[in-house]
């Protein structure tokens, strides 16, 4: 749920994220779901995981990574979608297949810190908060580039692929703006 958060509160209004059905959750291996509000395009899915080394991280890094360049990505039963009727968007429950999946490895202790930082004023983010998305945003770019040294792979599945590229071009402004802040701070730091 941490990680659902500090997605909702970093992304602003330009996307929709949501948690997955307990179903998609439990067959599919999906906790999380990113919609992009301009092009209706369900962009991304992340698998959770509660440890930054060890059997567990490998297991799940290894099962994603696999998803991603052996499987086309996630395939969803209740997935999502914007449906644009009487010029109204609405968010609206569909089948969704090719959907690029990335985990999101956190420990414990550093969930413990997050929950205990965390602000539930949407317009406030606690120091912790923004570094917790730094970390995301670098770890989901990292991964992007791991994949895409795997092109010919990739070129297997072009919906994955042309969303994995949408994916990134999304996420590598929001790295710039993170390490532009952090920038600032410092030099604004007292020596």
């Amino acid at each position: 749920m941490l990680s659902y958060a500090i997605f909702i509160k970093n992304l602003g209004d330009e996307f929709v994220v949501v948690r997955s059905s307990p179903h998609d959750d439990r067959v599919n291996k999906v906790d999380t779901l990113i919609l992009d509000r301009k092009t209706g395009t369900l962009v991304c899915a992340f698998d959770e995981v509660s440890a930054i080394n060890g059997i567990d991280y490998d297991k799940k890094r290894s099962a994603v990574y696999g998803r991603n360049l052996n499987g086309g990505g996630a395939s969803l039963k209740y997935g999502i979608g914007a449906d644009n009727s009487d010029g109204k968007q609405s968010v609206i429950i569909s089948k969704a297949s090719n959907i690029p999946v990335f985990y999101i490895a956190l420990d414990s202790e550093n969930i413990k810190n997050g929950m205990k930082e965390f602000l539930p004023d949407m317009g406030n983010r606690s120091e912790f908060e923004k570094k917790l998305f730094s970390y995301f945003v670098s770890s989901i770019i990292a991964q992007i580039e791991g994949l895409e040294l795997n092109e010919s792979r990739l070129n297997k599945y072009p919906e994955l692929k042309n969303k994995l590229v949408a994916f990134k071009h999304i996420m590598e402004p929001l790295k710039a703006n993170v390490k532009k802040s952090q920038a600032v701070k410092t030099r604004s730091k007292p020596r």
